[in-house]
């Protein structure tokens, strides 16, 4: 549905998707209530999903370091069983 309402992304500090909503995004927001829910949860969905992305970025780092240290190891022990053959 076509509201006819500009609502702009970002473009200054009142933005919707910013911290404080901006004018537009008022009027909006009353003229739409069903739709501000939805996209209250789905700020708050993306929100959620950017911490878990984050927390598993940390993971894969993490397990990375790891297995760099297992493939230095076992290289170790490669060459140590190779020099009493």
């Amino acid at each position: 549905m076509d509201t006819g309402l500009w609502v702009p992304a970002r473009s200054h500090p009142g933005s919707p998707l910013g911290a404080t909503p901006g004018p537009r995004y008022e009027v909006f927001r009353e003229a739409n209530p069903e739709l501000s829910s939805e996209v209250q949860s789905l700020k708050e969905k993306l929100n959620e999903h950017s911490k878990q992305l984050e927390q598993s970025t940390e993971k894969l780092s993490q397990l990375e370091l790891e297995n760099l240290n297992l493939c230095d190891e076992n290289q170790a022990l490669n060459t140590a069983s190779n020099k009493k053959r």
